[in-house]
């Protein structure tokens, strides 16, 4: 069972990336275990200008931590990705617990950026599966 903040970023992202516009889009989502930050725009990564799903914030509630609801938003930022052909890039990566699952994941340290970001070019398959 997917959380709701997976469920609505899913949503959310999927009517941003079909909605064409010139300018980045940005929002709030809001659920029950907490809140993401999402940008869908364009940035260089690898030395090439790619489209990319942003992940700026996730704040998970504390009574909420622990029980799976980042890799399920991050898997459904991934999902949505993958359908639009875009790149993900998790910006200022601040809290350290999350470098090595961002890692394990398939993620790369970007090595221009402080704080650190990391990147993944989103193959045919996702790393992981989170039904949603």
């Amino acid at each position: 069972m997917s959380s709701e903040l997976a469920t609505k970023v899913a949503q959310r992202l999927s009517q941003m990336c079909q909605t064409p516009k010139a300018m980045a889009q940005r929002e709030w989502i809001f659920a029950t275990e907490g809140k993401v930050f999402v940008r869908v725009t364009q940035r260089a990564i690898n030395g090439a200008l790619r489209p990319t799903i942003d992940l700026a914030t996730i704040e998970i509630d504390e009574e909420h931590q622990n029980t799976g609801v980042f890799k399920q938003v991050l898997s459904a930022v991934e999902q949505v990705a993958q359908q639009h052909n875009r790149c993900v890039f998790v910006e200022n990566v601040l809290n350290e617990i999350l470098v090595a699952p961002l890692q394990k994941y398939g993620y790369t340290l970007l090595a221009d950026s402080f704080p650190p970001s990391f990147a993944k070019e989103i193959s045919a398959k996702p790393t992981y599966k989170t039904k949603i």
